[in-house]
C-alpha cells in the first residue's frame, strides 16, 4: 500500500520543539556522497537532513516524539488532503493514548474519524 509518507519525507518541515522553543528544519540534502569502510564510493544517494543546534534533552525528546507521530500520521494517509483532515483530527494530547496503544495505518484512522474531537464535544454541549 502506498502511503503518503513517501512524497511528504521530501518536503521541507519546520518543528518546534519545547521547553525553549527550538526550530528544527527539515529537508533533503541531495547528491551526499556514500561512503563504504570510510572511502568514497562514487555513488551519491539523497538523505533527509535535520537541522538544529545543541538541544537540551527535554527538547529533543519533544521534538522526536512530535517527528515520530507525524510519521506515523503520513504512513496511515494516502494522499496530502487525507493527511491534512487525519492531522486536524489529530492533536497532541492524543499522542500519548496513540502511542500506549500502538495505533498505525487504518486503525489510526479509524480511531481518529470514530473518536469526537474537544471541537465536537463543545458543539455538543452548546447546541443540544
Amino acid at each position: 500500500m502506498a502511503n503518503y509518507w513517501t512524497e511528504y519525507k521530501k518536503e521541507r518541515r519546520i518543528y518546534t520543539a519545547w521547553p525553549g522553543g527550538w526550530e528544527v528544519i527539515s529537508c533533503v540534502e541531495e547528491n551526499v556522497p556514500v561512503f563504504k569502510k570510510g572511502m568514497p564510493t562514487g555513488k551519491t544517494k539523497n538523505e533527509i537532513r535535520y537541522g538544529h543546534g545543541k538541544m537540551p534533552a527535554a527538547a529533543t525528546k519533544d521534538w522526536k516524539r512530535k517527528l515520530s507521530m507525524d510519521i506515523r500520521i503520513a504512513q496511515a494517509s494516502k494522499n496530502k488532503e487525507e493527511y491534512r483532515a487525519l492531522r486536524a483530527r489529530i492533536g497532541q494530547e492524543d499522542y500519548e493514548y496513540i502511542i500506549e496503544k500502538d495505533l498505525r495505518g487504518p486503525s489510526l484512522r479509524d480511531w481518529a474519524f470514530n473518536t469526537p474531537t474537544s471541537q465536537e464535544y463543545y458543539n455538543l454541549l452548546r447546541y443540544n
